[in-house]
C-alpha cells in the first residue's frame, strides 16, 4: 500500500499477489486389499491492483473514488488408478492391456475482475451523516476441463490414455 498527498487529496496504490502450489496423494482402502490410488496437484496465482482518490476528511462533502484490477488462474490436475479392478482380466481378458484401470482429470480456471467504485458523505451537522456509495463490477471468468480414461503405470500417478475407441468401454466398466 502507498499513500500519496495530493495537495489536500491522499492517492492510494494497492497491489496484492498471492501464489501457492499444492501436491498431494491419497490411498483408498489399505491392506491387504488397496482400492485406488489418487495424486494431484493444484496451482494458483493471483494479482490485483487498486487505485483511490480520498477528499480531505472534515469537510461538509467527502467523497472517495477507484479502480479495481485483479487476474488470477487455478490449474488442477488428478491422476486416479483403480488397482482394485484388476481381478476382471479374468473374465475379461481383453482389458488386460487397460489394467490397472485409471483417469485423468485437468482443469484450468482463469478469471479477471474489472471494478469502479465510489462513495459520498455529506455531513449534514456533527451528528448527522448521510452516505452512498455505488460500485460496478465486471468479471471474466473461463473454465476449460478434460477427462481421460486408460492404464495407470504406478502405485501414485503414471498415466497412459486409452484409444479414444477404447474410452467409452473403459467408462461403461467405472460407470462414468
Amino acid at each position: 500500500t502507498v499513500n500519496y498527498r495530493l495537495g489536500e487529496h491522499t492517492l492510494t496504490s494497492v497491489t496484492g499477489f498471492y501464489n501457492y502450489h499444492s501436491e498431494g496423494r491419497q490411498q483408498l482402502g489399505n491392506e491387504p486389499q488397496l482400492l485406488g490410488t489418487v495424486q494431484f496437484a493444484e496451482k494458483y496465482h493471483q494479482l490485483s491492483q487498486e487505485f483511490r482518490i480520498a477528499s480531505p476528511s472534515g469537510e461538509r462533502i467527502e467523497y472517495l473514488a477507484g479502480l479495481y484490477y485483479q487476474t488470477d488462474e487455478l490449474d488442477w490436475h488428478s491422476d486416479v488408478n483403480i488397482p482394485f479392478l484388476n481381478f476382471l482380466a479374468g473374465p475379461f481378458p481383453v482389458l488386460a492391456q487397460y489394467l490397472p484401470l485409471a483417469s485423468s482429470i485437468r482443469f484450468s480456471q482463469p478469471e479477471h475482475v474489472y471494478s469502479v467504485f465510489g462513495a459520498l458523505t455529506w455531513n449534514v451537522t456533527d451528528r448527522l451523516k448521510l452516505n452512498t456509495g455505488l460500485r460496478a463490477s465486471r468479471v471474466e471468468k473461463d473454465f476449460s476441463g478434460s477427462l481421460h480414461l486408460g492404464r495407470g503405470t504406478r502405485t501414485y500417478g503414471g498415466f497412459v490414455a486409452a484409444a479414444p475407441a477404447h474410452e467409452a468401454l473403459i467408462g461403461q466398466l467405472l460407470g462414468s
